[in-house]
């Protein structure tokens, strides 16, 4: 509501099969439009019970047309979102995050394992390479419960519990993951190939310049649980201050009236008619469209190689990605 609070929640229903092109399309008009708004790419949200993740787990699914019952019914969704997000920005601008062996909001499968492996086979199939693959790993899940059933073999527990590094092992491109990182686990599994990039969720909420505190090993800021599904609309998610140390404090705060260097008579001040301008846009230019060449994200080209650990995901926009609980 305009007032930041809760309106009575509609009584949800299942798509109509003559609808879904044209969600379809939303997703493809939301590419374009965050393009348009200078942003570097996409990601494609359809993990943790979303509307794509809706589709794909067979505990939600229960539809009976060419979009319900068997995996590939299921997958059809997101594969279709995909070429339409291709098409219309590239696929080098385009990622796609997933969260198989989550069963959070109780999205849950039935079949995990088969689940992952079958999209991840399918994205490798794509006409042009996405710019990463986001996995969430298993940090939040009562799936470790569900794997306790008798009836189910150690050989199929075992491959649940290392679905993550399957996922990383088969599919041919830059892997992202995210869940319950810090600092030093995010720099563990890159050096030891788990993963090319690290996604921050709530360090990220209360840590703005997380980035920075990383390379500068500075104290990050607590956040605060109770405020991520607020209805607020500062509160817990824009108000969290970023760091200034003692010797920063002496000197003015930038703003645009500002010059970069205020003692110096020769620097220009900032003004957007004067600040750097990005190259247009267009499917064959890379998130840094200057050098030519291979896609940028590689395993040994991210958004920053130098930095790796601290990259975070692409702000979606199809979909709001709230932090965990």
């Amino acid at each position: 509501m305009e007032d930041g609070n809760r309106g009575a929640y509609s009584k949800p229903r299942a798509l109509e099969t003559s609808e879904i092109p044209g969600i379809v399309n939303q997703f493809r008009l939301a590419a374009r439009n965050a393009m348009a708004a200078g942003f570097d790419g996409v990601e494609i949200h359809s993990a943790h019970g979303y509307l794509v993740d809706q589709f794909l787990k067979d505990g939600i699914n229960d539809r009976t047309d060419e979009y319900g019952g068997s995996i590939e019914n299921r997958c059809r969704f997101a594969l279709e979102i995909l070429e339409a997000v291709t098409a219309e920005i590239g696929g080098c601008r385009t990622a796609i995050r997933l969260s198989p062996i989550i069963d959070h909001m109780g999205a849950s499968d039935s079949n995990p394992v088969a689940l992952g492996l079958y999209m991840v086979e399918q994205l490798n199939k794509l006409k042009e390479p996405l710019a990463y693959l986001h996995i969430t790993e298993p940090r939040f899940t009562r799936e470790g419960l569900k794997g306790e059933d008798e009836a189910e073999d150690e050989d199929e527990k075992t491959k649940k519990r290392k679905l993550c590094s399957m996922l990383r092992q088969n599919f041919q491109g830059a892997f992202m993951s995210s869940g319950g990182f810090n600092k030093d686990t995010a720099i563990a599994a890159i050096r030891s190939g788990k993963a090319d990039m690290i996604s921050f969720g709530r360090l990220f909420i209360s840590n703005p310049d997380l980035p920075r505190r990383f390379a500068m090993q500075l104290k990050l800021s607590k956040y605060d649980r109770s405020t991520f599904y607020s209805s607020e609309q500062v509160k817990g998610y824009t108000d969290y201050p970023s760091f200034t140390s003692p010797r920063q404090a002496q000197f003015p705060v930038f703003s645009p009236s500002n010059s970069f260097n205020s003692s110096s008579p020769t620097t220009s001040s900032f003004s957007p008619s004067n600040s750097f301008k990005a190259s247009s846009f267009s499917p064959s230019n890379s998130f840094k469209s200057s050098p030519p060449g291979p896609s940028p994200f590689s395993p040994a080209n991210s958004f920053n190689s130098s930095s790796s650990t601290t990259s975070s995901s692409l702000p979606p926009t199809t979909s709001s990605s709230l932090p965990p609980k």
